[in-house]
C-alpha cells in the first residue's frame, strides 16, 4: 500500500511511540501538520514560538526520559530552534527535530524562508539530514530516533521538503536499524576495569569525579553503592550534581568554578582521579596544567571522543556508565582511606559556602526555606549568579508542611459570593468593570464544583494550618477572599496576619520600589518569614 510522505511522517512517530509532540505549523510544514490532524495516541503542545517549543522538548525529555520531538516550518522556525538544538546538544539531552523545507527542486534557489537549515545545526547535533527522496524517509526517521537515544543522547535534525510530503511511496516501517560507521558501546571493557579498580585499590588519596552520565544512565543507585563499597569521597560537576544523595557522608560538593574549597583541594590533593560521564570541560578544570597534577587519571565514557580530548587520561574506558558501574560492582573492594576522607570532610565543615555575613533575604534563605517546606522539589534556575548559588546551596531536606504561608491578594472563592464582588465591581482596575474576566467565565474551575476546597480554598478545613499572612488592597474585588479566608483561620485556632493596604490594587506587590505601599508589603513580607 502507498501512503504519502506526512503520513509516513505520522506512522513513523506512532512506531517510535511517540506520546507528546511539541509543535508550531507553518507553510512548508502544514502537510505534516494535517496528516497530524485526526491521528490517534499523539497530544500536540502547540507554543507561541518555536524557541519556547524546542526548550518544551528539552525539558520533556529531560524529565521523561523520553526522546523529546518537536516540528516547525523552514526559515525563521527552523532558526528559531538552533539555541536549544545547542543546548541539547551540550547536556546530551535526546531530541528529534522535524523542519519543513521548500521543495527540493527549489532548494538553492533562495526560495522563499528557504534556509541552510542542515549546514546551520550540522556542528551543534549527533546528525542532520534533508530528506531528498521519498523512500529514504521511513529509513532516515527510524535512524534519527536511534542515533538521539544511544551511546551519547543528542539531538538530531530531519528536514523534510514539501514535496516529499506529498509524494506518494511505501507503507512499510523499518523495523531494524544499521548505520554504517555508527556502533554505540554496549559494553565495558573487563580487562580496563580490572586495571581502573587496581589502580584505585592501591591509592592513598583517591576521588570521584561524577559529571552527568551516570544521571543520564539512570544510574544514581549504582553510583551509590559504588561510593559505599569503596568509601571512595565523591565530587560532582553541575550535571553530576544528584548521582549520589547530595546529604551523603562521602559527598564533598561541586567541582570548579561552581564548586566548594573541599571539592577542589580534594581534585588538587588526590593521587587516583576516577571520573565517569564527564567531558572536563573549562569550568571543571580551570587552567588545565595545574588540574589534578599529581593523580594518575581513569575516564570512563560512552562517547570516545571526549577521552583525552581536554585531559590526557591513563586508563580510558569507553562505556555507558551504568554498565561499567554494575560491572565494577563485581569487583570493587573496600578502601584504607579513612584519614583521608576525615582531611576532606573536616575542610568542607570548616569551610562551608554560606552568606550569612548578609542581612535581609538572601538566595541561601530562600532555599533553605524552600527545602524545609517541600518534599519533592523540581527547581529551574536561569544562568550566571543563579546558576552559581543554586548548585552551591540546593540540599535535600523533607518537611510535611511549610513553616509558614504568604498569600498576596489569594482567590479564595470561585463562587464569587463575597460581598466585595459587588462592592468594588466599579473600584477594582484590573477585573472591574465587566463580566468576562476569569472570575465570572468558569473556565478555571471548569466543570466541578466550585465549593470544592481544592478549587476554593475558602470551603475548605484550616486546622493545623501553619501561621499566615494575609495581603490584599482595599480596591480589589478579592478583597473578602482574604478577609473571609483569614477569619476562618483564625476561628480554626491558625496565627493569622492580615493587613489591607489603602487604595492598592490586585498584587500591587508586584510594583516594588515604585509605591510607598508595596515596599512596605515586602517588610512586612520579610519579618513575617524573619520571626
Amino acid at each position: 500500500m502507498e501512503i504519502s510522505g506526512a503520513k509516513m511522517f505520522v506512522k513513523a512517530l506512532q512506531e517510535e511511540h511517540v506520546e507528546t509532540l511539541f509543535a508550531y505549523p507553518g507553510g512548508t510544514a502544514i502537510d505534516l501538520f494535517d496528516a497530524l490532524y485526526d491521528a490517534e495516541g499523539i497530544d500536540m503542545i502547540l507554543p507561541r514560538h518555536e524557541q519556547a517549543l524546542v526548550h518544551a522538548a528539552d525539558g520533556y525529555a529531560r524529565s521523561t526520559g523520553k526522546v523529546g520531538v518537536c516540528l516547525v516550518t523552514s526559515g525563521p522556525g527552523a532558526t528559531n530552534l538552533v539555541t536549544g538544538i545547542a543546548t541539547a546538544n551540550f547536556d546530551s539531552v535526546p531530541l528529534v527535530c522535524f523542519t519543513g523545507q521548500v521543495p527540493t527542486n527549489l532548494i538553492g534557489n533562495d526560495a522563499f524562508q528557504e534556509v541552510d537549515t542542515v549546514g546551520i545545526v550540522r556542528s551543534i547535533c549527533k546528525y542532520a539530514v534533508t530528506v531528498r527522496k521519498r523512500e529514504d524517509l521511513a529509513r532516515i526517521i527510524k535512524n534519527a530516533f536511534y542515533i538521539a537515544k544511544t551511546g551519547k543522547p543528542g539531538p538530531v535534525l530531519v528536514d523534510i521538503p514539501k514535496d516529499i510530503q506529498i509524494a506518494m511511496g511505501s507503507d512499510e516501517y523499518p523495523t531494524e536499524v544499521n548505520i554504517r560507521g555508527y556502533k554505540p558501546s554496549e559494553g565495558a571493557h573487563s580487562g580496563q576495569i580490572k586495571k581502573a579498580l587496581e589502580k584505585l585499590k592501591n591509592a592513598k588519596r583517591p576521588v570521584f569525579l561524577i559529571g552527568g552520565g551516570v544521571n543520564i544512565a539512570h544510574a544514581r543507585k549504582e553510583m551509590t553503592e559504588l561510593a559505599e563499597l569503596t568509601g571512595v569521597p565523591v565530587v560532582t560537576t553541575i550535571m553530576g550534581k544528584g548521582a549520589i544523595p547530595t546529604n551523603h557522608p562521602l559527598y564533598v560538593g561541586n567541582i570548579g568554578m561552581h564548586g566548594n574549597l573541599a571539592s577542589n583541594k580534594a581534585i588538587m590533593e588526590c593521587d587516583v582521579l576516577f571520573s565517569i560521564g564527564t567531558r572536563f570541560n573549562d569550568r571543571i578544570t580551570g587552567t588545565i596544567d595545574t588540574f589534578a597534577k599529581n593523580a594518575e587519571i581513569i575516564h570512563i565514557d560512552i562517547d570516545a571522543a571526549s577521552i583525552s580530548r581536554n585531559i590526557k587520561v591513563d586508563i580510558p574506558i569507553v562505556a555507558d556508565a551504568k554498565v561499567a558501574i554494575t560491572k565494577m560492582l563485581k569487583y570493587a573492594e573496600k578502601l584504607d582511606i579513612a584519614d583521608w576522607v576525615s582531611e576532606i570532610m573536616k575542610i568542607k565543615e570548616e569551610h562551608p559556602i554560606n552568606m550569612n555575613s548578609y542581612s535581609g533575604l538572601t538566595p541561601e534563605k530562600i532555599i533553605k526555606t524552600i527545602n524545609e517546606m517541600y518534599n519533592n522539589l523540581i527547581i529551574t534556575t536561569d544562568v550566571g549568579q543563579n546558576q552559581l548559588w543554586t548548585t552551591q546551596y540546593l540540599r535535600d531536606q523533607s518537611m510535611p508542611l511549610p513553616k509558614k504561608l504568604v498569600m498576596m491578594s489569594p482567590w479564595t472563592d470561585l463562587t464569587a459570593s463575597g460581598p466585595s464582588y459587588q462592592e468594588n465591581y466599579e473600584n477594582d482596575p484590573l477585573f472591574g468593570n465587566t463580566r468576562e474576566s476569569m472570575i465570572y467565565n468558569g473556565e478555571y474551575a471548569g466543570k466541578q464544583d466550585p465549593k470544592l476546597p481544592y478549587i476554593s480554598p475558602l470551603f475548605g478545613d484550616f486546622h493545623g494550618l501553619p501561621p499566615m499572612l494575609f495581603q490584599v488592597g482595599s480596591l480589589e474585588m478579592l478583597l473578602s477572599d482574604s478577609v473571609l479566608a483569614a477569619q476562618k483561620a483564625k476561628e480554626a485556632g491558625c496565627d493569622v496576619t492580615l493587613t489591607v493596604y489603602q487604595d492598592m490594587f490586585h498584587v500591587f506587590q508586584l510594583s516594588m520600589d515604585k509605591l510607598a505601599e508595596s515596599r512596605a508589603a515586602w517588610d512586612e513580607v520579610a519579618a513575617f518569614l524573619g520571626k
